[in-house]
């Protein structure tokens, strides 16, 4: 699959729960698969939020101040998630997951063949967008001055990219009744904000060398196609 991608390795055990539920739901099992499904996506969410908040903050070397925003807004995104994906999936039949099985199965690359082997979980990023990251990371390394604004609106559409399609898409898909998909909106909304607040302050305290680093981790994520793993391209056939 052509195009640009961001993309994360799974964890042994995401990977694991992960393909349980596919199939559960792909054979029509008939026992509830929703606390199964729970604990996947308090699984994806955290990885999620290592991925793209504590990694970098690591690699950034934060200041103990710029640490304290960072993990107050890790505990709200984590705690809204977990309310609502608590309340929306115990509502749900087998067969209403059957969208989010399948969303889960297109966006887990692995090579179905070797159930212990890598698996990756990834995105389509803008060519456009992956492109000026590309350039922002050079310009950092020749130590070319860079605005604030440009690096926060950068980052800031990163994340609309990732929460559109982690988390929009998905329960678009869903077709949830009026009062679980305010919920729905309510929760990603939340996520939102806090994920754009929580970029503009932080880039705000970064020097040239964190900028550097936060630039060449999150490049490092940046792949011009798919990850290919094994027969990783090869899906499920769903009813």
């Amino acid at each position: 699959m052509s195009g640009h991608y961001m993309s994360f390795e799974a964890t042994a055990s995401l990977r694991h729960d992960a393909e349980t539920f596919i199939a559960n739901i792909h054979k029509g099992v008939a026992a509830s698969q929703s606390l199964l499904v729970q604990r996947v996506l308090d699984a994806f969410v955290n990885q999620c939020v290592e991925t793209y908040f504590i990694a970098p903050a690591d690699v950034a070397g934060l200041s103990p101040m710029s640490r304290k925003i960072l993990v107050t807004a890790i505990a709200t995104i984590r705690k809204t998630v977990q309310m609502v994906v608590g309340r929306i999936v115990r509502k749900l039949s087998n067969r209403e997951m059957q969208p989010l099985a399948q969303f889960m199965d297109e966006i887990m690359f692995r090579d179905h063949s070797n159930p212990d082997g890598l698996a990756f979980i990834a995105f389509p990023l803008d060519a456009q967008l992956a492109d000026r990251f590309r350039r922002m990371q050079q310009a950092s390394r020749e130590r070319q001055p860079q605005a604030l604004a440009e690096t926060v609106e950068s980052f800031q559409f990163m994340a609309e990219e990732a929460i559109t399609y982690f988390f929009d898409e998905p329960v678009a898909m869903l077709r949830l009744g009026p009062v679980l998909g305010k919920m729905a909106r309510m929760g990603i909304d939340t996520t939102r904000s806090v994920t754009n607040t929580l970029i503009r302050r932080i880039f705000s305290t970064l020097d040239e060398q964190q900028l550097m680093a936060v630039l060449d981790y999150f490049c490092g994520l940046i792949t011009d196609e798919a990850p290919v793993v094994g027969d990783a391209l090869v899906q499920m056939e769903w009813a």
